[in-house]
């Protein structure tokens, strides 16, 4: 397994120190950076996630010294111990070759997302965390505390672990935990609930607010029609492991479909929790990883034990990683990024924070983000909880103003609609700072405001 973990790591370590083209990576690193210089969650950084995946940032932030590519390399390692659960899951129901299987179809399952700075994953192999260390209550009743207690921590770093929920229910019921299990569960819940919020108790309303209330109605919900165009975008994974738990299933099928449905019942359940979670919330197809990673265990569940057939689904798995490597922006965008960073740093003095639309360009500048703008997404701006108000508010005494993205758009469905009253800020910008610049690249145009220009 240590073999099969390493060559997955040798597959998906390429690139680490190359910025994703996924732009909330850029949003989470800046906000990792404002927390660990002491700007509070909620008030200060907005709270797109629960509170303990913006710990976990900070802590990330105080191990690697910022290095995003450091940063990367953690996520990625979060992602091959997902690996590692899921032999442990699978080895007791189909042996060691089932085991291995798992491995490469968890590898395949987190392809698409591993090494991103992300919750997704995180969360889900808290998640599976929960459930394995779950199977051992029976023999030890303290596992039951670690069970509720990791499987909290999963939906605490993203709400998107909440289908384990029920699967963590599942376990209890077919493997009839006892009442001190039960309760040993409740309290591993009490605690990590307790330790993760405790520290924003006069703010959990804020929280609740912009992690559960804010609107995420950016996109069509996840439905047979939005998959199907998902999988002709690239996003095969889910589809590509139906198949294969489908095709192992009839290849090798139970003697007591009984026992083999209440041996996988909890992971049977947090699949079939996952898509309904999907098809009910309007959510993005990154997202599909909560139903690939059960598919890709029940799929080495029944595995026949064959070795042919493992290699050649090996052979498989090890393509499939190869092709659905971490995208990376192109290289006119990394040119334009890097640049910009430059005009920024030679602009500013080092003490002089930055409001800026693209978060990669003061975290490459080596320039503190003005905490209140950290995440300056299109939804944000769209739905008016970053007002035009506050981006000027937060340049009164900044050093430098970027605006590439949703800064330089005040497209609107609607004329009533919050986002209609953002409008351009280049007339108060250019009244408040002297020095204009402007880069283009092959997707539009950075324009950077300075106070100064270049030292």
């Amino acid at each position: 397994m240590a073999a099969f973990v390493l060559g997955l790591w040798l597959l998906r370590s390429r690139h680490l120190g190359q910025p994703s083209s996924d732009f909330d990576e850029g949003v989470y690193l800046a906000s990792a950076s404002a927390l660990a210089h002491g700007a509070h969650l909620g008030t200060e950084v907005f709270a797109s996630q629960p509170p303990l995946f913006f710990h976990g940032l900070a802590l990330a932030w105080t191990l690697t010294g910022g290095d995003a590519g450091l940063f990367r390399g953690l996520a990625l390692l979060i992602a091959l111990a997902g690996c590692g659960i899921g032999y442990a899951m699978v080895r007791p129901m189909a042996g060691a070759i089932g085991g291995l299987s798992a491995v490469l179809l968890l590898g395949l399952a987190f392809s698409p997302e591993a090494g991103v700075v992300h919750a997704d994953i995180t969360s889900v192999v808290l998640g599976l965390a929960g459930l394995a260390v779950g199977e051992r209550a029976s023999r030890h009743a303290g596992w039951a505390f670690a069970a509720g207690a990791l499987v909290t921590a999963g939906v605490l770093v993203k709400l998107l672990a909440l289908p384990f929920v029920p699967g963590l229910a599942a376990l209890v019921v077919t493997r009839r935990w006892s009442r001190k299990e039960i309760g040993l569960m409740i309290c591993g819940v009490l605690a990590v609930g307790t330790a993760a919020l405790s520290p924003h108790v006069g703010d959990l309303s804020v929280l609740w607010q912009q992690t559960v209330g804010f609107p995420s109605s950016r996109r069509p919900g996840i439905n047979a029609t939005s998959i199907i165009a998902e999988i002709g975008e690239g996003h095969w994974v889910p589809a590509g492991l139906l198949v294969v738990a489908v095709a192992t299933v009839a290849l090798n099928p139970p003697t007591s479909w009984r026992n083999w449905t209440r041996e996988r019942a909890p992971i049977l359940t947090v699949f079939i929790s996952g898509l309904l979670f999907l098809m009910n919330l309007k959510l993005f197809s990154h997202h599909l990883v909560v139903i690939s990673a059960p598919l890709a265990l029940l799929a080495a569940s029944a595995c026949p034990k064959r070795l042919l057939i493992v290699l050649c689904g090996g052979a498989v798995v090890v393509a499939g990683l190869v092709t659905t490597s971490r995208a990376l922006l192109s290289p006119g965008e990394a040119d334009a990024i890097r640049e910009s960073a430059a005009l920024v740093r030679e602009g500013t003095r080092p003490a002089e924070p930055v409001v800026s639309d693209l978060p990669l360009v003061p975290l490459a500048a080596g320039r503190a983000a003005v905490a209140s703008t950290v995440d300056s997404s299109v939804g944000r701006v769209h739905y008016g909880s970053l007002s035009r108000a506050s981006v000027l508010a937060a340049s009164r005494h900044a050093g430098a103003v970027v605006v590439g993205r949703s800064f330089a758009s005040s497209r609107c469905p609607r004329r009533a609609h919050p986002c209609a009253t953002f409008g351009n800020l280049e007339p108060e910008l250019r009244a408040r700072f002297p020095f204009e610049r402007h880069i283009e690249y092959r997707k539009g145009q950075i324009t950077i405001w300075l106070r100064r220009s270049r030292t």
